[in-house]
Parts: C-alpha cells; sequence; structure tokens
C-alpha cells in the first residue's frame, strides 16, 4: 500500500512537474507570441511608417515634378515672353529703320527738289539776266540809232543851213553882180548920152 501511494504521490508529482512544464510551455509560446504579434505589430508599424514616408517621398517627389513641370512652363513662358519682346523690339526696330530710310528718302527728294528748284532758278536768273541784257544791248543800239539819227538829222540841218546860206550868198552875189551890172550899165547909158 505504502508503496502504491508513494507511486501515485510519485505519479501525482510527475503530473505536476509535466502540467508546469506544459504551463511553463504554454507560457513560453503565449510569450514568443506575444513577442511575434509586438514584433509583427512592429514590423507592421514600421512597414506602414516606410509607406507612409514612401508616400511622403512619392507626394514630394510628385510635388517637386509639379514644382519641375510648372518650373520648365514658367521658363517656357518667359523664354516666349522674350522671344516675343525679342521680336517686338526687332519689329520696332525695323519699323524704326524704314521710318528712318522713308524720312532719309524724303529727306532726299526734298534735296533733289530744292536742288532742281535752285537749278530752274538760275536757270530763270540766266534767262532773265540774258533777257535783260539783251534788252540793254537793244537799248543802247536804239540810243545809238537815236543818237545817229539825231546826229544826221543835226548833220542834215546844218547842211541845209549851209546850203541856205550859199543860196543867200549866192543871191547876195548875183545882187551884187547885178547892182554891179546896173551901176555899169548906167555908167554905159551916160557915157553913151
Amino acid at each position: 500500500m505504502e508503496r502504491q501511494e508513494k507511486e501515485r504521490i510519485e505519479e501525482e508529482r510527475q503530473k505536476e512537474i509535466k502540467r508546469q512544464e506544459e504551463e511553463k510551455r504554454l507560457q513560453e509560446e503565449r510569450q514568443k507570441e506575444l513577442e511575434r504579434q509586438e514584433e509583427a505589430r512592429k514590423l507592421e508599424e514600421r512597414r506602414r511608417e516606410i509607406e507612409r514616408q514612401e508616400e511622403e517621398l512619392r507626394l514630394e517627389m510628385e510635388r517637386q515634378e509639379k514644382e519641375r513641370i510648372l518650373e520648365e512652363e514658367r521658363q517656357r513662358e518667359l523664354k516666349r515672353q522674350e522671344e516675343e519682346k525679342r521680336l517686338e523690339e526687332e519689329r520696332q526696330r525695323e519699323i524704326e529703320m524704314q521710318e528712318e530710310a522713308r524720312k532719309l528718302e524724303e529727306r532726299q527728294r526734298q534735296i533733289e527738289r530744292q536742288e532742281e528748284e535752285l537749278k530752274l532758278e538760275r536757270q530763270r536768273e540766266i534767262e532773265r539776266q540774258e533777257k535783260e541784257r539783251i534788252l540793254e544791248e537793244e537799248r543802247q543800239r536804239e540810243i545809238k540809232r537815236q543818237e545817229e539819227e539825231k546826229r544826221l538829222e543835226e548833220e542834215r540841218q546844218r547842211e541845209i543851213e549851209r546850203q541856205e546860206e550859199a543860196l543867200k550868198l549866192q543871191e547876195i552875189q548875183r545882187e551884187r553882180e547885178r547892182l554891179e551890172l546896173k551901176r555899169l550899165e548906167e555908167e554905159r547909158q551916160r557915157e553913151i548920152e
């Protein structure tokens, strides 16, 4: 009986040991499970953190890409505006050059017109002076002609006066001769008587 009791006690003890070992094993498994779950939780948190960081990185990259695209668009817009400004400045310079060329051409035409007018004016002045010279020559010739006519008229008058004087002298001479003849005739008559 005592031996059976001891065996029973030993058996109970062994069962208790097994139970404790089982509990320990279960405890360790629970602990491991808890640790595993904790590790899984940490891994999940790490995964979510990585995903969050990746999402943030993705969003940041998207933001930077958008900013890059916007900057490129802004730069293109700036280049377009600069090109438009350059083209506008070139167009303005072209307009100014054309305007300057037009003014120069107009000035050239004006100078040519003035030169032509001056040339015509000089020509008219030369013609006027030539006409005046011709008229003056004609006037001088007319004066000379009139003077010549006057001289000839004076000579003619002098010739007429000379002839008249000669006629008067001839008349006087004839009268003298007649008187002389008369005197001589009277003397002859007296001698005859």
